[in-house]
Order: structure tokens, then C-alpha cells, then sequence
């Protein structure tokens, strides 16, 4: 019987020891943060406020963009989610993606896929986003991570002529609260 006791204890400690060591691998390891940041000389010039209506609308032009032949598709606001709508490979098969929008260090707007569905069906989320990212031209501020369900925008590295970037503060949908920093390169 003694045996027995001991070989529970092994089993206890061990499995103690296993559980230790795998929370402390997860505390010590470091986040993944975004590198990208504004370019040199950049300037604040002023603060941007919009509301959820605003933001629609901002998101329809984009929409309209860059859908193409092979890949139609809307995006809107509701209270608390960006919902991307489209049809299967041009089919009739509607297409909605759910992302709740957060903000990163960095500035850039994180969409987080809280959804994904074809119909009522729900899709792996990987596979959809692949699917939209080869199948639709975006701009290179636009990276799609199928494996941790993300779209980044990284509007603070997006170029115009006029040398103007921006970097998100604050999109709380819910308290219809969309902020932004604008920012002037001066050369």
C-alpha cells in the first residue's frame, strides 16, 4: 500500500512541476507587437472625430474600391461590429465576416473576426480569410493573418502626396466614439 502512496505523490509532483513550468513559459513569453510606426518628422496636426454613420459611409467608398469582378463586396458598421458581406465565388451564397474593431500600440485598426459564416453555416476562419485574401488586390497597409483570424490596417503607413498619416486612438462602437490623430511630415 505504501507503494502505491508514492507512486501518487511521483504522479502529483510531476504533474505539478509540468503545470508550473507551462504558466511560467506563458508569463515569460512577450507579446507580438506591431513594428510599424510613423514616418520620421512627422508632425501632430490635429484630431479627427467621427461617428458610427460617418464611418459607414467612409467604409462603403472603400467597399466600392475595391470590389471587382471576382469579388463584390459591402462593409458596414452596426452598434458593436464591422460586418463584411459578401457572396461565395460570385455565387449566391451570402458570405458575412464579423470583426470587432481594436486598436493597436502602433495605431493601427486590428479587426478581430468574431464570426464567419456562408448562410447560416459557420466556415473556419482561416480558410475564409485566405480565400478573401487571394482573391481580392488590397492595398499593401491591408495584411490579412487567416491563422490569427486578423485584418490589420496599418493606416499610419498609408502614403499620399500631401504627407499625411493618421493613427487610430479610440473605436468604441458602442459609445459611438471614433478617434483619430492626424499627423504632416514636414521635410
Amino acid at each position: 500500500m505504501s507503494k502505491v502512496w508514492k507512486w501518487l505523490f511521483l504522479g502529483l509532483l510531476a504533474l505539478n512541476l509540468a503545470l508550473i513550468s507551462v504558466v511560467t513559459v506563458r508569463i515569460m513569453t512577450p507579446v507580438e507587437t506591431s513594428s510599424v510606426s510613423l514616418p520620421k518628422g512627422a508632425t501632430k496636426i490635429g484630431k479627427y472625430s467621427m461617428s458610427k454613420e460617418e464611418l459607414n459611409a467612409a467604409l462603403t467608398g472603400f467597399a466600392q474600391d475595391y470590389s471587382n469582378d471576382k469579388m463584390r463586396f459591402k462593409v458596414k458598421v452596426t452598434n458593436s461590429k464591422i460586418v463584411f458581406e459578401s457572396k461565395v465565388l460570385g455565387h449566391a451564397v451570402p458570405l458575412y465576416v464579423y470583426f470587432t474593431p481594436l486598436v493597436s500600440e502602433s495605431g493601427a485598426v486590428v479587426l478581430q473576426v468574431s464570426e464567419l459564416s456562408a448562410g447560416t453555416l459557420k466556415l473556419p476562419v482561416s480558410d475564409a480569410l485566405n480565400m478573401i485574401k487571394r482573391s481580392t488586390k488590397l492595398p499593401d497597409y491591408i495584411v490579412i493573418d487567416g491563422k490569427k483570424g486578423k485584418v490589420t490596417l496599418n493606416i499610419q503607413s498609408m502614403k499620399n502626396e500631401k504627407g499625411i498619416t493618421a493613427r487610430a486612438q479610440s473605436l468604441d462602437l458602442v459609445n459611438d466614439r471614433i478617434e483619430f490623430d492626424t499627423y504632416k511630415t514636414i521635410n
